[in-house]
């Protein structure tokens, strides 16, 4: 999985569900934010981050909702 995948909603919830092979970086901003386990590193531009897996070119999840909830599953 190479390259970069965008969800937004400005009012509503996303709810992303992703099957991984690589690395992959998710970066998310909502009301309220679930990626599930994993070290969640927040950032002073109000970005929620965590890296998953091992790799030298990760694939870059971005998600965001204004209003709504943010959530995000690795499927297994």
């Amino acid at each position: 999985l190479h390259g970069r995948l965008v969800v937004s909603s400005l009012r509503g919830d996303i709810d992303v569900r992703l099957r991984r092979h690589g690395a992959v970086l998710v970066r998310a901003r909502g009301s309220k934010v679930d990626m599930g386990a994993g070290a969640l590193v927040p950032r002073p531009d109000g970005w929620v981050q965590t890296a998953l897996g091992q790799g030298d070119h990760p694939a870059v999840v971005e998600l965001q909702s204004h209003y709504g909830t943010v959530r995000f599953v690795v499927l297994d």
